[in-house]
């Protein structure tokens, strides 16, 4: 967050909720992410957030849980692409 606030998957984030990792597998939708007016400032209540990619590790969860092994593989075979045109 660098200024305002959030909603994502029901979680209210603000600037003082510090750097937050969210991760969205291949097999389910993307969080929801929803601006929340803030109160005490009516006349400026703009957000804007920072995106970016991570490489935490979870890739490689099916080793340890074969129940998980695939979900966070790119979709169609990693050309490169984050997402997949519906």
């Amino acid at each position: 967050m660098r200024k305002g606030a959030i909603t994502i998957s029901g979680a209210k984030l603000t600037r003082e909720s510090g750097y937050c990792q969210v991760f969205a597998p291949s097999t389910h939708a993307l969080p929801e992410i929803a601006c929340v007016k803030v109160k005490k400032k009516e006349e400026d209540s703009d957000t804007e957030i920072l995106i970016t990619k991570t490489e935490s590790g979870l890739r490689d969860l099916g080793r340890t849980c074969p129940v998980a092994n695939g979900i966070w593989a790119p979709v169609g075979g990693g050309g490169g692409r984050s997402f997949h045109p519906v």
